[in-house]
């Protein structure tokens, strides 16, 4: 869970970061760069989601992973 929260912090890090660089990135015809970092970002909150789900619906009895 801890490199799923990092790579997602760095994702929306990219994207505010890149924010700033819109004339540059339109000049340059690369915003691709910029929807990437936010669609990383949805993805991995998507997915810290379903984490989250998958640890509270875990049986009680099961041996947790270290």
């Amino acid at each position: 869970m801890r490199v799923a929260v990092a790579g997602t912090l760095v994702s929306l890090i990219g994207f505010v970061v890149l924010l700033f660089f819109i004339p540059e990135l339109r000049r340059a015809d690369a915003m691709v760069w910029l929807w990437s970092f936010l669609a990383a970002f949805l993805i991995g909150v998507w997915g810290m989601g379903i984490a989250v789900w998958q640890a509270k619906t875990r049986l009680p009895n099961r041996r947790q992973p270290r």
